[in-house]
C-alpha cells in the first residue's frame, strides 16, 4: 500500500527576462522583494553544471530576490534573451505565480504605474466569502495572479 507523502515546499520560481537589471529593479519596486545577491554572469567556458541544465549559451546572468515568505524570485537573462515571454495557458509548462495583496486595486495600480498591465478583471469567484483575483503582467509579459488572501484560504470547502 503507498504511503502518504509529505508536502514540500516551493523554494523558488526562475523567469528569464531580456533585461536582468530592470526586472531587478521592477521586481523591488511593485512586490517590495529584496535582493539577495548582486547579479553574477557565467560565461559559456566557466559553466560547470549550468550546461546541463540550461543548454549551450554563450553568457547567461543571475540574480536572486527573496520575497515575504522564504520563497525566492530566480531571474535570468541571456544573450539570447531578446523581447517577451509567450505564454500559452494551454501548453505544459509554468504559466503564472501568484503573490498576496489584500489591497489589490492598489497593487494592480501599482503594476501598471511600473510598466505592468492588468490581464483580467478583479474576480470575486464567491458570493459567500471576500476573496478576489486578478491576473496581471510585468513588463516581460510573465502572468502574475494577485490573491487578497491565501490559496489554502481559497481553496478550502466551505
Amino acid at each position: 500500500m503507498p504511503t502518504k507523502s509529505v508536502p514540500r515546499a516551493i523554494t523558488h520560481v526562475g523567469l528569464t527576462v531580456s533585461d536582468i537589471t530592470k526586472a531587478i529593479n521592477w521586481y523591488q519596486e511593485v512586490f517590495g522583494f529584496q535582493l539577495l545577491n548582486e547579479p553574477y554572469t557565467i560565461d559559456s567556458d566557466d559553466a560547470t553544471f549550468e550546461h546541463d541544465i540550461f543548454g549551450e549559451f554563450d553568457r547567461m546572468t543571475m540574480a536572486h530576490l527573496g520575497t515575504g515568505n522564504q520563497v525566492g524570485l530566480e531571474l535570468f537573462e541571456f544573450e539570447t534573451s531578446d523581447g517577451m515571454t509567450e505564454t500559452d495557458f494551454t501548453s505544459p509548462g509554468l504559466n503564472h505565480f501568484c503573490v498576496i495583496d489584500p489591497d489589490i486595486e492598489e497593487m494592480i495600480n501599482t503594476i501598471e504605474e511600473n510598466g505592468g498591465m492588468q490581464h483580467s478583471p478583479i474576480e470575486r469567484p464567491f458570493d459567500d466569502r471576500p476573496y478576489q483575483f486578478a491576473f496581471c503582467r510585468d513588463p516581460w509579459d510573465n502572468h502574475i495572479e494577485i490573491y487578497t488572501h491565501s490559496y489554502e484560504q481559497f481553496m478550502a470547502p466551505q
